[in-house]
């Protein structure tokens, strides 16, 4: 089974939808709508809803990995009965073939709607649940697909965080390291009507929330980040931050919770996530001043719900049946056809190109000084590699293409930031407590 070892990929971008959620649409037609879509969206990512009773073509499956865009089989196995594993390993085997790449099991083990009433009752269910994962992830591996752990119910019944532990604990104990290396964490996206940074930072950052108890100021788990938390849970539990998937972006919460579809978080929290995969600065709509955190290394797609649906409400989708742009898609596609045209010509107001004298210049905050020591540590692999100009001037960091400005979020002015930008350098702030998982992100 040492075949996927060898299976690596270098990811160009985390774009990525969830296609029709009726377990139809699978023909030569859709692959001509829907194809070109994809690719003027620059999306490598698509989640396939499994019909249930028949397999997706082969023919369709093979188009996509032709493409080169990247597979996540959503087979939505019932938590109330046990798989049948033989004919679900038959159908891996086939879908190994044509090409799949990911496949998740069920959804929300955590959540006592998923299992039912006599299965809930079981004692010990998260251990219950990583041994059903366990099986699971044999079978696709050997089938030469990656397995992805189920997203949980952030909160939940049995509360996620606790369950999440407790799950991989039982597979650090239970597996071996070939299903340890090649497992894939995944987690919804849905912002709760949050900020899109809320929760930022994890419970290394929100040390005072406890299973449904969030202190008044703290923020927890339950947002855009749950991401987040889950990564620090698999680094605290195996010592590393496992690959992650995040589903369902664009929604505020639970799409099937609801009587109503129209559960979109809104058009500029849509277009803000889409250009944070993209590697840009974005301020936050929530709050205008503030730049949103960059999205972390470990998450290696988010797909946005939804591709297309004809049930679904034009805000959570973001192309009507036949191809045709919705509201968010049409502002996006707006978006990159002026960026594509500003490549070619620069902007009517700018008239000098700027010549930066530095391709990169780390910037700390003067109130860092005393830290500079543990800075520099963390900083090591990359200044050994990048070779960027390390220094606490602004106007020096100006002459830099790129600026990496360490600092807390709320020592630094939009004003400030603003006048590094004026003059053509691209700009982030990084936050001192999270320096080094963001730089082994920009290490990419």
């Amino acid at each position: 089974m040492d075949h996927l070892r060898a299976k690596t990929y270098s990811i160009a971008n985390r774009i990525g939808f969830h296609y029709f959620p009726d377990g139809l649409h699978f023909g030569e037609k859709d692959l001509e709508i829907w194809l070109p879509r994809l690719k003027e969206l620059d999306a490598q990512w698509l989640v396939l809803k499994s019909p249930g009773n028949r397999a997706i073509p082969e023919e369709f499956i093979r188009a996509l990995a032709q493409a080169k865009i990247k597979t996540i089989l959503d087979l939505d196995y019932p938590l109330s009965a046990e798989p049948d594993w033989a004919d679900l390993e038959t159908l891996l085997r086939s879908y190994g073939k044509w090409g799949l790449d990911y496949a998740i099991l069920d959804q929300k083990p955590n959540s006592q709607s998923a299992w039912g009433s006599a299965f809930w009752k079981q004692a010990d269910l998260a251990v219950a649940y990583a041994a059903r994962f366990h099986h699971f992830a044999e079978i696709a591996l050997d089938c030469g697909i990656k397995p992805v752990f189920a997203p949980l119910l952030p909160g939940g019944d049995f509360w996620d965080l606790a369950f999440l532990e407790t799950a991989l604990k039982t597979l650090s104990e239970t597996s071996d390291a070939f299903i340890l290396n090649n497992m894939i964490l995944s987690a919804y996206a849905w912002d709760f009507d949050r900020s899109l940074n809320w929760g930022a930072g994890g419970a290394k950052i929100w040390q005072h929330v406890k299973a449904y108890k969030v202190p008044q100021g703290s923020q927890d788990q339950r947002g855009f980040r749950t991401y987040e938390w889950y990564a620090q849970i698999s680094e605290k539990v195996l010592g590393k931050k496992l690959p992650m998937l995040t589903l369902q972006a664009g929604l505020r919460d639970d799409p099937f919770s609801h009587v109503s579809t129209d559960l979109s978080s809104g058009i500029a929290k849509q277009v803000a996530v889409y250009r944070l995969l993209r590697n840009e600065n974005v301020f936050d709509p929530d709050n205008p001043e503030k730049l949103i955190n960059a999205i972390g290394a470990e998450v290696l797609a988010c797909n946005f719900y939804l591709l297309s649906d004809p049930s679904a409400s034009s805000l959570n989708t973001w192309f009507n049946p036949d191809g045709m742009p919705a509201a968010v898609a049409s502002e996006l596609l707006n978006q990159i056809s002026k960026d594509r045209i500003s490549r070619k010509s620069p902007p009517a107001m700018q008239t000098i190109t700027p010549d930066f004298k530095f391709e990169t210049y780390i910037l700390i905050s003067d109130s860092l000084r005393p830290r500079i020591r543990e800075i520099l540590h963390n900083l090591h692999p990359f200044i050994s590699r990048s070779k960027p100009l390390v220094g606490f001037s602004a106007d020096e960091a100006k002459q830099a293409a790129n600026v990496l400005w360490i600092a807390y979020e709320n020592n630094v002015s939009s004003d400030e930031i603003d006048k590094l930008k004026s003059g053509g350098s691209q700009v982030r702030v990084l936050d001192p407590e999270s320096l080094a998982a963001v730089i082994t992100e920009t290490m990419r």
